[in-house]
């Protein structure tokens, strides 16, 4: 029988003597723990640093004990020698790295007393046509990767003894309604300008040509191959230079004397404690803000310099843990003061608008707290350039919900800061804005007064950005980067790191190490890095060894008729010469320009086309006769284009590998001149065959369709004149041309 609660009376008294025993047990277990003494753990400090104050610490603590994830905490011992936290990997930042920078600040001084603009604009005209130049061009994209464009050509100019040119858009400098440039630098039109006043071409047999080095395609790079101190070019252009990085590769480049010139400017890469700012040092030289973005900066400051500037890049987020984080280490900045302030001054910097309104209150419990307001500015302000700011609310807004130029205004602003910058992020901290934030505040202040040895820059991590240590720090841009290895410790607490003002661009450090991604990439380059990030230098010198020259890309910058002849024609195929004016090029990219010249015409404004083309082997004597012999008869094609008035140019004979592109600068420069519609650019053209428009990047063998079997007679393509109603990018010319409103076709 069934006992009527489901259990027999046995059963039950079992049941009473196991509970009974497991309330004894937890009793013991209590008193155990009650009695046992706590010690603090000798791994990552979780506590309050230097300078919390209590009531803090209970305020923004217990939030963080409620809100946050438990963490797993990396304990002391075994796991210091395999990995670090990142505060662990800033200690090697703590010394200052002042006088490295002083050093520098001295070299780049005298290399543009003797290189700058004002010194070789004056030079006699023997002395001038042997200048060597290095150009900058930027877009007006984000701030921080195209500055760094710039960045990097001044500091290979100092690498090379060459001066510098910062190449303008529309007529203007690159951000040129917020940033002032300095006298110490050319621009294109003024180098043309001089070359041709000077007759270099002529008299000295030296064309304005620019070699080309792309980074951002390690096919098209000899960063680290090449011996740059060799080029003969009058104009090099370092490409894809977007962060930090791509200058530091010179520092491994296999040519001594290569090698030497970037380590007396950057140091030495397992040096890390004593490398110099760069960038800041560069950027205390080159530019300023304009009268109207200073009197919006001096209108927030109000005289007095700000201690700490705080900087997030939180893109629209609202975390606590990272409000949490960044007042901890505000607090650490502060107490890093030789003199304690009773009220300092911090300034905030974000693109989220929110994230300054509930930080604020934390800070202002100890700190003055300062921000740029802009629409209160606007509403208020009696600058007398507030007009000119207000016209550029137009601009594309990079900066959350403000106008592109409060972003330059918190720029400035940041970088007068007197001991510290503190940057974080949503996501990746230490962008190329940040970095650059810090690298003017410190060099504004180096040299200035005592405060300068103490200027510190920090890294503030949330933890959960640390769960997987700093693996999510990827991208070449980002400070943290080099570190984001194994070396790297897991589930981290918050931190607040000590971070170097020129970011490191290999990982010979004691803590750097590299993740995946970047040893592959590395491959690209001829790197073989190991898993600790040391460079196998016997692999690179093989690579470099093996490595064949041919996509080298240069830039016909400027064409002078040096005789009069019949009319010189570059083609882009590389099938046509001159007896006059004979032309050794082979066209290496559809991306280019071509040059022209008619005997006895005097153009009235300098040439302004670009031409892209890679070097021959072939003698400048027999270009034309060498082209000829190298192409197989049965791979030519003859073509001849029907304009819209029913006259033709050509025919004329083409490799099937020419591209559309390439037909039709033949045609701009074939186009006769007495046609009341006349195409300024090869945009203009668009080229029609069998009842279809064809594509720049085809090639005559890739349109087999509208060509057919490509018949040994002559093929006749139509012309027709179609002005672009956007505007042609001036990166990819120098000269503006007026644009056309009309257009014709001929259908025959």
């Amino acid at each position: 029988m069934r006992h009527p609660l489901g259990s027999s009376p046995s059963r039950r008294k079992r049941h009473r003597r196991l509970l009974l025993a497991a309330v004894v047990s937890t009793t013991l277990f209590l008193i155990f723990i009650s009695t046992r003494p706590v010690e603090p753990s000798d791994g990552i400090v979780l506590g309050s640093r230097v300078g919390d104050r209590p009531d803090q610490e209970e305020g923004i603590g217990t939030q963080q004990e409620e809100e946050a994830e438990e963490e797993e905490v990396v304990e002391g011992g075994t796991d210091r020698a395999s990995c670090a936290t990142v505060e662990k990997m800033g200690e090697a930042f703590a010394d200052s790295s002042e006088m490295e920078s002083l050093r520098v600040r001295e070299v780049i001084k005298r290399h543009f007393d003797l290189h700058g603009a004002a010194r070789v604009r004056g030079l006699p005209a023997h002395q001038f046509c042997g200048q060597g130049f290095v150009i900058g061009k930027a877009s007006e994209a984000g701030f921080g990767n195209e500055m760094y464009k710039i960045l990097t050509a001044a500091a290979l100019s100092v690498m090379l003894n060459r001066s510098l040119i910062i190449g303008q858009t529309r007529q203007l400098y690159p951000f040129g309604d917020y940033i002032s440039f300095t006298n110490i630098s050319f621009t294109l039109n003024e180098v043309k300008h001089l070359w041709r006043k000077h007759d270099c071409a002529v008299k000295y047999g030296r064309r304005l040509i620019m070699r080309i080095d792309n980074f951002e395609h390690p096919a098209e790079t000899n960063v680290l191959c090449s011996d740059w101190k060799n080029w003969k070019h009058p104009i090099i252009w370092f490409q894809g230079t977007t962060d930090a990085v791509a200058i530091q590769f010179f520092l491994k480049n296999v040519h001594p004397q290569m090698k030497n010139a970037a380590l007396v400017l950057f140091g030495r890469e397992d040096s890390l404690e004593s490398r110099p700012n760069v960038f800041g040092e560069l950027m205390h030289v080159i530019l300023s803000p304009t009268q109207a973005i200073e009197e919006a900066v001096d209108w927030v400051l109000q005289g007095v310099d700000p201690d700490v500037v705080l900087h997030m890049r939180m893109m629209t987020n609202r975390s606590i843990r990272a409000i949490q984080a960044a007042v901890q280490c505000i607090k650490r900045a502060l107490s890093s003061f030789q003199q304690q302030i009773a009220k300092p001054r911090v300034v905030l910097v974000s693109d989220t608008p929110s994230f300054i309104k509930e930080i604020t209150p934390y800070l202002a419990e100890f700190a003055e707290v300062l921000h740029f307001n802009y629409k209160f500015f606007q509403a208020n302000s009696s600058v007398g350039n507030m007009d000119t700011l207000k016209q550029f609310d137009f601009r594309v807004k990079d900066w959350g919900p403000a106008p592109r130029w409060v972003a330059f205004v918190d720029f400035f602003l940041a970088s007068r800061a007197k001991h510290a910058v503190v940057s974080g992020a949503h996501r990746r901290v230490g962008t190329t804005y940040a970095q650059l934030i810090a690298a003017l505040a410190a060099a504004n202040r180096h040299g200035k007064d005592p405060s300068g040895t103490n200027f510190k820059f920090f890294s503030s991590f949330q933890s959960n950005l640390l769960v997987d240590g700093l693996g999510n720090q990827i991208g070449w841009g980002h400070i943290w980067n080099r570190f984001a290895g194994p070396l790297s410790c897991r589930h981290q607490p918050h931190q607040c790191a000590q971070t170097p003002l020129l970011p490191p661009a290999w990982w010979d450090g004691e803590w750097q190490s590299p993740i995946p991604r970047d040893i592959q990439r590395l491959k690209s380059y001829g790197v073989t890095l190991t898993e600790n990030g040391d460079v196998i230098e016997s692999h690179l010198q093989a690579f470099c060894r093996a490595r064949e020259d041919r996509r080298v890309m240069f830039l016909q910058v400027l064409l002078q008729c040096l005789l009069h002849a019949s009319r010189t024609i570059f083609a882009e195929a590389g099938l046509l010469g001159s007896t006059h004016h004979a032309t050794s090029l082979r066209i290496s990219s559809t991306r280019y320009y071509s040059l022209r010249s008619t005997p006895g015409f005097a153009d009235p404004a300098p040439p302004s086309d670009l031409l892209r083309f890679s070097a021959s082997p072939l003698p400048l004597d027999s270009a034309s006769k060498g082209w000829r012999g190298q192409m197989p008869e049965e791979d030519l094609v003859e073509l001849k284009f029907r304009l819209c008035d029913g006259s033709d140019i050509g025919p004329i004979r083409y490799s099937s590998s020419s591209t559309v592109a390439m037909l039709k600068e033949r045609i701009l420069s074939e186009w006769p001149r007495d046609k009341k519609i006349i195409p300024r650019v090869a945009n203009d053209v668009k080229l029609i065959s069998g009842g279809k428009i064809l594509e720049n990047n085809k090639t005559i063998a890739q349109c087999r369709s509208p060509f057919g079997e490509l018949p040994a007679g002559v093929i006749t393509m139509h012309v027709v004149v179609q002005p672009s109603l956007t505007k042609i990018k001036t990166e990819k010319k120098v000269d503006e041309f007026p644009k056309k409103t009309t257009c014709c076709c001929s259908i025959l």
